[in-house]
């Protein structure tokens, strides 16, 4: 089946004059919030710094909706602020849960209507129009704003000349009650007036009939009817009917073909219409409406000149009136052009610089950016082949030494920076890469966004030559958050945006990817307990490290360890203060165990690896409805979802960075590099948290039966099963029977009721 979701998208704005412009979406949910460190689907305060001109780090991912906005920076034009508000819209007002929202003009129409005394009933008004059958299917906006606005003013205009209790102005509503009945469903067309109607409410039901066909699909009849009312002189609808000939053209031309084009003799037809409003003075109060309709036109008839002009037209200054609209056609044109439509991108006819360069940028190789650079020495085109660059190719000091150049006050700053550092450091110039990150970094914290700040400090933590600079560098600051990824392979973005989930703190530092693969995988667990420690770190930081460490230690079996960070994690983590001192306090090793394990049951949010972004949303003690709870087996598998290995995968920001997806902890001795593997691959062999926990509480019931915890560990081990992942069907059974068998007349046994 065809779903012809883009061109009805490109209906609604072209006849209702509307920007389409958010970031391409597509989602399966349900998808949980996680932190975005550095934005590579929007840019991050897109509306706001971006648009006046501070681009942060471009990525070559972002939507060319983006991309004209940074190629016109780049160049030297950047939008002026009737432009941005042109593109985005006016700057959000203050408001108030209370603040007065305006009616949007259908419910304006129908306010009006119900002052009409023996209207009847409010009629139900669907604004869109399906059309459907032989494998096709298509919605569109039928009823534009426009059309309630117009029977609006027409409706307040008859009540002032014959009285809104006019039998009159009463049959007008009925007849328009009939033609809005069109904008979904139809047909329904109002009946002709006979000659004792006055000439002036018979010229007002031609309209009404001539609407009705129009919506309700017979664009022939609606074309003749308003062709029959231009030439009326005497009728008040004169003045737009021929506009709206070139409408019930254009329409007939793009839905009675219905997905396979458009009728190019009808469109011929249109622009023909258009072409003689256009030219007729008296036709003025049309033009602006006419112009966007022929341009919607030239598209279809002429697409690569009209997407050549349109790349022209992008790029000038003062662009206000018509840039919205000319950046929605240019973007609906490259899409066509890029899968194929109209002959593909080598059927253009002409190049033009702004499509060449978002095209370099978004898919050139190193060689060829590099080339147009030295042909042009223009800034995109250095943006451009810096982004592309490696360290092995041939000519890339020059490039290096040009991006060094670029000052602070230019748009393209932060971008040259990144990338000209990115290859000092890739060709082994660390110490120079070193220094560079360093001064930027303390004079350029506030002016820059904090995408790109976290990149920075994701460049600078690569090159750490120590332990501290790691540490210091692994802290970074969410610049908001996105939902959406793709399983396993968190390559898209879906709805980035500056909010942030429900109980985390604005500004709250946290580890991104690079960092918790190093901490997780190649730290040892000395150094682990000594990171928690250190004022380095802030405090939410120094309690994820803590936890993790304790609960390897735990794992591993190295009771000295998890009995030197307890009682940091108590300070740490007050709400563990209590069980902790339990495990402080047990008898013996054996206890020591049994009390971890319990503390664990008890603490869902409890894991053996440090968290990226937000990490888990629950509190610690609270499961989680998603299952993220404890640790799944790290091995995967079919049934058993990997939330470490989802998190811990590089975004591509950071794929810039390691390619292999693979960050090195260089900083490390052999030895400790060595200690950190081996601990890291005991504990990938470590079962499951909902097996491992359950074992542990089985083991111990059996040989403590008397123990007051025994019951509820093996009520909450069966809840793990349940609540966790990654267990074996079953795991769960013989600590439901032990619960039943032994505590039969237990609270925590009425409460199991079954195995899992």
């Amino acid at each position: 089946m065809a779903i012809r979701i883009c061109s009805t998208l490109l209906l609604l704005v072209l006849f209702a004059g509307l920007l389409s412009n958010p970031p391409d979406l597509s989602s399966c949910g349900p998808f949980l919030p996680s932190a975005a460190f550095s934005f590579w689907r929007i840019p991050e305060d897109a509306a706001g710094r971006y648009a006046r001109g501070q681009l942060g780090i471009l990525q070559p991912g972002l939507p060319r909706f983006y991309l004209i906005i940074a190629y016109r920076y780049l160049i030297g034009v950047g939008l002026n602020a009737e432009e941005r508000k042109a593109l985005f819209g006016p700057e959000p007002a203050v408001q108030t849960p209370f603040s007065y929202q305006p009616e949007g003009p259908r419910q304006v129409w129908l306010k009006k209507r119900a002052r009409v005394a023996g209207k009847g009933a409010p009629p139900n008004i669907n604004a869109f129009k399906t059309i459907s059958g032989n494998d096709y299917y298509l919605t569109y906006l039928n009823c534009g704003d426009d059309a309630f606005v117009t029977a609006a003013q027409t409706l307040d205009d008859r009540s002032r000349q014959l009285g809104i209790e006019s039998p009159a102005v009463k049959g007008w509503v009925a007849a328009q009650d009939q033609v809005f009945a069109n904008c979904s469903e139809g047909p329904s067309i109002p009946a002709a007036l006979d000659d004792t109607a006055t000439p002036s409410m018979r010229a007002d039901r031609a309209y009404q009939i001539a609407a009705a066909n129009f919506y309700a699909g017979d664009m022939d009849a609606a074309e003749r009817m308003f062709r029959a009312i231009a030439d009326d002189h005497d009728s008040p609808w004169r003045q737009i009917a021929p506009y709206l000939v070139a409408r019930s053209l254009v329409r007939e031309a793009t839905l009675s073909v219905k997905g396979v084009g458009a009728d190019r003799e009808k469109l011929a037809a249109a622009e023909t219409q258009l072409q003689t409003i256009l030219s007729d003075p008296a036709q003025n109060a049309e033009h602006a409406a006419a112009r966007k309709l022929l341009d919607y036109v030239r598209v279809r008839l002429a697409p690569g000149a009209r997407m050549h002009d349109l790349a022209a037209t992008l790029v000038l200054k003062d662009s206000q009136a018509t840039i919205q609209q000319n950046s929605f056609d240019y973007r609906f044109l490259y899409d066509a052009f890029e899968r194929g439509d109209f002959g593909g991108m080598k059927a253009l006819p002409v190049e033009d610089g702004l499509t060449t360069w978002i095209s370099a940028f978004q898919t050139a190789d190193a060689a060829e950016t590099q080339n147009q650079w030295r042909q042009k020495h223009t800034l995109p085109w250095l943006v451009a082949a810096l982004s592309r660059a490696s360290d092995v190719q041939p000519g890339v000091d020059e490039l290096v030494t040009a991006g060094l150049r670029v000052g602070p006050d230019s748009p393209a700053y932060a971008t040259a920076a990144f990338h000209s550092i990115r290859l000092l450091i890739d060709s082994k110039q660390t110490g120079e890469a070193r220094s560079r990150l360093d001064k930027l970094l303390a004079a350029e914290t506030a002016s820059l966004p904090q995408s790109s700040l976290n990149l920075f400090r994701a460049e600078r933590m690569k090159i750490a030559a120590n332990w501290d600079e790691f540490l210091k560098y692994s802290v970074r600051i969410p610049a908001g958050s996105f939902t959406g990824f793709e399983q396993y392979g968190n390559t898209g973005i879906e709805g980035e945006d500056a909010s942030l989930p429900e109980g985390v703190k604005p500004r709250q530092p946290a580890f991104d990817a690079d960092a918790a693969k190093i901490l997780n995988q190649q730290t040892p667990l000395d150094l682990l307990l000594d990171a928690a420690r250190r004022d380095v770190l802030p405090k939410p930081m120094r309690r994820e490290v803590a936890a993790s460490a304790w609960v390897r230690s735990i794992l591993l079996g190295d009771e000295n360890s998890a009995k030197s960070v307890a009682p940091l994690l108590q300070d740490l983590a007050p709400d563990l203060k209590a069980p902790l001192r339990t495990y402080l306090e047990a008898s013996d090793s054996a206890a020591r165990r049994f009390a971890a394990v319990y503390l664990m049951l008890q603490h869902p949010g409890l894991r053996p690896y440090v968290q990226v972004g937000f990490g888990r949303l629950a509190p610690p003690e609270k499961l989680d409805e998603f299952r993220d709870n404890w640790w799944c087996s790290f091995t995967g598998g079919q049934d058993a979802p990997d939330y470490y290995r989802v998190a811990s995968t590089l975004p591509e920001p950071l794929q810039l960075l390691y390619p292999d997806g693979a960050p090195k902890a260089q900083f490390l001795s052999a030895d400790q590099q060595a200690r950190g593997q081996r601990e890291w691959t005991r504990l990938t062999e470590t079962p499951p948290a909902p097996e491992y926990l359950t074992n542990q509480a089985v083991e111990w019931a059996k040989n403590h039966p008397s123990d007051p915890r025994s019951p509820e560990a093996l009520h909450l081990a069966v809840r793990a099963v349940r609540y966790g992942c990654g267990a074996k069907k079953g795991a769960s059974k013989e600590a439901f029977q032990l619960l039943h068998q032994k505590y039969p007349d237990s609270a925590w046994a009425r409460k199991t009721k079954y195995w899992y």
